[in-house]
């Protein structure tokens, strides 16, 4: 239940909401979480666009892929395929942080005399959620990297709607969870290290500086969400590309790959150890901005929300 206070200030009225404490976690965690996916996908786009282009090889680097697109499509086909994601990251995010940070109040409230979750236990909590968003993240993706490695000279899908119609009447239900058991994979121990790193600095800027988390500068915050996102992909990026390569692989009777693993033997075969790493210096380059944009976004809009609700 929550309750609306208004106080009289110099002929102005000011109001202050006033929120259950649980409402106003979850508030905090579903606000900060979606629109840091929002964040996400604005900013990084064009590079997660010439990162699948380049894994698929369609393209030999990311300058190539970039080029090409803009010139054959014009400069909006940077965005193609992000209307799924647009919506469906925000979603994600909100879903991933409410997970990691309810999992985080739940162990401190079980624990009492533990003030803070040991590194183990973020790892653990971004895991766990890791493994839950990736139910959610495999077919937005997998509808994404359909959209994005088709060239306008030979479209195959209209929209996000057509391509799932064509997988559900090529393949079922299943079709639109194809690589879930490589997204799982990658994003339980993707999210536990990305929350791992960016916590851990966060707790040592807290503890040099013996300052409260609300006071570290945007500026930090951004940087240390840039480095945990360089690190997420650095741990994970040979999956990811098993991962984009049986995602984009075609459907029905086009379909070349029954599993994963047919993806790393494919790959091995023919590009060696270095075909897992291909495109990997451009993903690092967006990782950083991208991953800035998604933990300053939600570290400052759950500032925002706690400065006017109690």
């Amino acid at each position: 239940m929550s309750e609306i206070q208004l106080d009289s200030k110099s002929n102005s009225k000011a109001s202050q909401i006033v929120l259950n404490p649980y409402l106003r976690t979850f508030l905090e965690d579903s606000a900060s979480g979606f629109l840091s996916g929002i964040s996400q996908i604005l900013v990084g786009q064009p590079l997660d666009l010439a990162k699948v282009l380049v894994q698929t090889r369609q393209y030999s680097s990311t300058s190539t892929a970039l080029l090409n697109v803009t010139k054959n499509e014009g400069p909006l086909a940077l965005y193609k395929g992000a209307s799924v994601p647009l919506i469906g990251t925000g979603i994600m995010n909100m879903v991933l942080f409410n997970f990691t940070y309810v999992t985080r109040r739940e162990i401190l409230r079980l624990n009492p005399e533990q003030k803070e979750l040991t590194m183990s236990q973020y790892y653990g909590a971004g895991t766990l959620a890791g493994v839950f968003i990736a139910f959610l993240a495999s077919p937005v993706e997998q509808i994404r990297i359909l959209l994005q490695t088709q060239t306008a000279d030979s479209k195959i899908y209209k929209g996000p709607i057509d391509v799932m119609k064509k997988i559900y009447h090529a393949e079922g239900m299943s079709g639109l969870f194809r690589g879930l058991p490589v997204t799982i994979i990658r994003d339980a121990h993707a999210h536990g290290v990305w929350f791992v790193t960016y916590e851990y600095l966060i707790k040592k800027t807290c503890d040099y500086n013996h300052c409260a988390r609300e006071e570290i500068s945007p500026v930090k915050l951004l940087t240390y969400g840039g480095i945990a996102g360089v690190t997420l992909w650095g741990s994970t990026y040979p999956i990811d590309v098993i991962k984009t390569v049986q995602q984009s692989d075609g459907i029905g009777k086009n379909k070349r790959f029954n599993s994963f693993v047919d993806v790393y033997k494919w790959i091995y075969q023919t590009s060696g150890y270095g075909g897992f790493w291909k495109g990997i210096s451009a993903t690092l380059v967006r990782a950083f901005p991208v991953n800035a944009a998604v933990f300053a976004t939600a570290e400052i809009t759950r500032r925002l929300i706690k400065k006017d609700t109690n």
